[in-house]
């Protein structure tokens, strides 16, 4: 009997390999997101503390400079918060991209992978074709014998 050869097999594997580098970024892009959106809460939380601050301070007798120097950090926490909103935008566009290419990739490995199994299943029909064929010729070998003893 001869055994079973796909002749895609390396576009196969080389479908896999790309699915499995593929997951690799989508992972990563999920990290870098979720990063994101992390230092994005710190952010807001610190702007939180910083705002609050400034009303108790407001209430208490301030210098000037001290003011001044609150709401610049006020200010610039707020620009930081604005550049990480469309950090995450970003991301979030880049973590998109990397599912869909992940999907259609996937999509490319799984109809090779059918490929495969259909003609696995059509060389194990023509392998047990060909063993009946020769298990018949076997028991006509076996009936001549009989009955030439006969």
């Amino acid at each position: 009997m001869k055994k079973f050869e796909f002749s895609l097999q390396k576009v196969m594997e080389v479908r896999q390999t790309e699915e499995k580098v593929l997951q690799r970024v989508l992972a990563d892009a999920r990290h870098k997101l979720l990063e994101a959106r992390e230092d994005l809460e710190a952010l807001l939380h610190k702007l939180d503390q910083h705002l609050e601050r400034k009303g108790k301070m407001h209430s208490v007798t301030m210098n000037s400079a001290r003011y001044m120097l609150l709401q610049n950090y006020i200010q610039l926490l707020e620009e930081n918060i604005d550049i990480s909103r469309k950090r995450i935008v970003e991301l979030e566009k880049e973590e998109n991209e990397a599912r869909e290419k992940l999907l259609e990739k996937s999509k490319q490995k799984k109809a090779i992978e059918k490929l495969r199994d259909n003609r696995f299943d059509e060389y194990r029909r023509e392998m047990k074709k060909e063993e009946q064929v020769f298990l018949d010729e076997i028991t006509a070998q076996n009936g001549n014998q009989k009955a030439m003893w006969k």
